[in-house]
């Protein structure tokens, strides 16, 4: 029989942190045609707003993110005589 982790199947899911921002657009903006006409590169320009709330923010996880592990690099001077 496999060995369970984590709590109960049964129990509530625990609670999700309060949001620090709120979506101002339901949907991300996109550049005009005239823009589009004006700047080509515009095509591809995404502006997603945000409006700032009261909650304290929350620390990102880098783990939870799928990012790498960081790394400490020395200055190479450091050490030299």
């Amino acid at each position: 029989m496999a060995t369970r982790t984590g709590g109960s199947r049964h129990a509530p899911p625990d609670a999700a942190p309060i949001p620090s921002f709120k979506s101002v657009y339901p949907k991300a903006l996109e550049p005009s045609d005239q823009e589009i006409e004006v700047n080509a590169r515009s095509r591809s320009a995404k502006l997603r707003v945000g409006e700032r709330l009261d909650a304290v923010p929350t620390a990102l996880d880098d783990e939870a993110l799928g990012l790498p592990r960081r790394i400490e690099i020395k200055n190479h001077k450091e050490g030299r005589a």
